[in-house]
């Protein structure tokens, strides 16, 4: 993967955030006593390991960047925002069932994002300007990389299962239809939906 210049990118904006994390930390524990200097230096062993962690370091960055970049929030800590994974989420994962990797403006509404803010989604979603002879004809949008796509549209589909209580493909059913659903069988449906 490390041939893959999407990954490099993102390996490298992950791990810079990190290393400046750690960085101010050394800063703030040069300042406290033993006692936090130990727990603060424990909180930030967690150097992704695998793909899957190294994906939600990103989308984490890219929300506080987000957030820095355009709601003015200048906090280190910025905790989830559930509304933009949500948004996210079910827009990689209808464009997904749909195989789609390209989508529009109506798509993005369609999933709750303002249009005019999808640019705070630019670290996870480009934006591509359909021309025609000099002519701007449209413009459309698709996330950095499938995998990204394909991360986003499986964390949905968790936080979905885990918050009401039923499959994601399955949103028209009640609640009590889906009563004993869990993930492995969300997670065997997924593998029988992708080997169709």
């Amino acid at each position: 993967m490390c041939h893959i210049p999407v990954f490099c990118w993102i390996s490298a904006t992950v791990l810079q955030n990190i290393l400046e994390e750690k960085r101010n930390n050394v800063v703030k524990n040069n300042q406290a006593d033993d006692a936090s200097k130990t727990l603060q230096e424990s909180n930030t062993e967690d150097t992704p390991k695998t793909l899957t962690q190294m994906y939600t370091h990103f989308l984490r960055f890219q929300i506080q960047q987000s957030r820095r970049k355009y709601d003015g929030e200048h906090t280190p800590d910025v905790s989830w925002d559930k509304d933009a994974i949500f948004s996210l989420g079910k827009l990689a994962f209808d464009q997904l069932e749909r195989n789609n990797v390209i989508f529009y403006d109506t798509d993005l509404e369609a999933c709750g994002i303002d249009v005019y803010k999808a640019s705070v989604y630019s670290g996870m979603c480009t934006q591509i300007f359909k021309e025609e002879t000099g002519i701007v004809l449209g413009t459309m949008y698709c996330f950095v990389h499938l995998s990204i796509q394909e991360f986003i549209a499986a964390l949905y589909a968790h936080l979905f299962l885990d918050i009401n209580k039923k499959y994601v493909f399955d949103q028209d059913s009640t609640e009590q239809e889906n009563k004993s659903e869990t993930m492995i069988d969300l997670l065997k449906t997924t593998v029988d939906k992708a080997l169709e």
